[in-house]
């Protein structure tokens, strides 16, 4: 038996000793059996919706080796609430299904099943989906491939080969389809599959890799915000996605005098209530060419909503801000409003974050090196030079601390660096590619889902 199928039977173990409250109410489930192409009898269970004439999108869990179709009941409670048709299976050779594992004949049976689930009522087969834990998003990464109707594929602990499997294939195989991705960065061959995965996918790719060894359907009892990021994943390839209603906010303009006494202006806005301890706080940098009030609508409005006091600053040379353009400079700046930020009344010190758009993201991860009481930065379109201002050095820096990078396929330079910050990040980073070429806050009008994405970030670390 292989490392990776021994972990994954003590971590069902695990899981089974401290199932939280929360799986107790699961609903009832319908047991299924289906004949494989062998004549073995597969075992699954089915969790349908309420109402079986509304088409609804619908889910294939496929567990990791050793385990079986309950090890995801802390999940199924989370999508049947976010309106999907579940099914889980038992893989040959696991649980209630008998005979041994065969690769091969296992990607026949995942077939099987997705022809059976897009034939239950209250499905609409358009919308389907697979999400796997190691040997199951393994097994399931072909099946994607070669079934062009699934809407989107989710794949926990990967790796690049397996029981003749070769995922980076299947992958690669994908075109621009979404898929996305989740490792430990202490599970160094799992890390090192997802960011390989990365690199091959010329499509919308998201990958976590959180600060843990964990493997499998563990990652829901260790990261809570696992279950509702890969419910937006879905939700944003399913159709279910909604368009914020964003309302402008007023904000002070306040200044601040730079290290060359430059006078550096932005815009500061404080949420409706402040909690005991302080509010935590994010900065806000620009791209070039543009100025701070490109973030109001987009970003500001949700930041402020989840309790966020926010600076959006013009750097110098744009906006209000004079002087001409000094990068050495502006990274100075960016400490000076880090400085101003911690004094101000009803901040939490402790809590600040940084939030950049193009050469803005360079200088928010320079930033965030410099200052260790940074908690997290998200960088929009980073780029590994602009202006000399570089971003390698600064990922390395920054140690364990979570970084979340964000680009467009086609804007090529981006994702390149996105990619490549991606794999040199050693603590939890979140890596998400558009495939479209958008560039900085640019994305914001043609992903409704990115403003909320950077919000759940912020929030699991502050």
């Amino acid at each position: 038996m292989s490392k990776r199928w021994i972990t994954a039977a003590l971590l069902l173990m695990m899981l089974t000793a401290l199932i939280p409250p929360a799986a107790a109410q699961t609903p009832e489930a319908q047991r299924i059996e289906l004949e494989a192409s062998d004549g073995l009898i597969l075992v699954g269970l089915y969790y349908a919706l309420p109402d079986p004439h509304t088409p609804a999108p619908a889910i294939l869990l496929m567990h990791h080796g050793g385990s079986q179709k309950e090890s995801w009941i802390d999940f199924i409670p989370d999508l049947l609430a976010a309106g999907y048709a579940t099914l889980t299976i038992d893989l040959r050779g696991h649980g209630e299904t008998d005979g041994t594992f065969d690769a091969e004949l296992a990607q026949d049976d995942a077939h099987r099943w997705l022809a059976w689930l897009r034939e239950q009522p209250g499905v609409d087969p358009e919308r389907v989906n697979i999400v796997g834990a190691s040997m199951g998003g393994d097994v399931g990464l072909p099946v994607y491939a070669a079934d062009e109707a699934l809407a989107s594929m989710v794949s926990l602990s990967p790796a690049l080969e397996f029981e003749g499997i070769n995922t980076n294939d299947a992958v690669a195989a994908l075109g621009d389809r979404p898929i996305f991705l989740v490792a430990g960065q202490g599970a160094v061959a799992e890390a090192d599959a997802v960011r390989t995965l990365m690199q091959t996918s010329e499509g919308n790719v998201q990958a976590r890799l959180y600060n843990n060894d964990a493997c499998c359907t563990f990652f829901f009892m260790l990261e809570r915000d696992l279950a509702p990021s890969i419910i937006g994943w879905l939700d944003e390839h399913n159709g279910l996605a909604e368009v914020p209603a964003l309302e402008d906010q007023e904000p002070q303009r306040v200044e601040a005098a730079a290290s060359d006494d430059l006078m550096l202006v932005g815009n500061y806005f404080t949420p409706a209530e402040t909690p005991d301890g302080g509010a935590p706080a994010v900065l806000l940098l620009h791209q070039y060419g543009s100025q701070k009030q490109a973030w109001d609508i987009a970003l500001v409005t949700p930041l402020l909503d989840a309790g966020y006091a926010v600076l959006a600053v013009d750097q110098r040379g744009f906006g209000d801000t004079g002087g001409g353009e000094d990068w050495e400079l502006a990274e100075l700046d960016v400490q000076t409003w880090l400085d101003w930020l911690r004094e101000q009344p009803g901040i939490d010190p402790e809590r600040l974050n940084i939030v950049g758009a193009s050469i803005g993201s360079n200088l928010a991860l320079r930033s965030m090196a410099n200052d260790e009481r940074v908690v997290t930065a998200v960088a929009l379109s980073p780029g590994l030079d602009y202006f000399g201002v570089t971003t390698e050095e600064a990922i390395t820096a920054i140690g364990e601390r979570p970084v979340y990078l964000v680009a467009a396929q086609h804007d090529s330079e981006s994702a390149d660096a996105v990619r490549t910050l991606g794999a040199l990040a050693a603590g939890e980073v979140r890596v998400r590619i558009y495939t479209h070429s958008a560039h900085g806050t640019g994305m914001f009008m043609l992903e409704y889902g990115l403003a909320p994405s950077i919000v759940a970030w912020l929030d699991a670390y502050n």
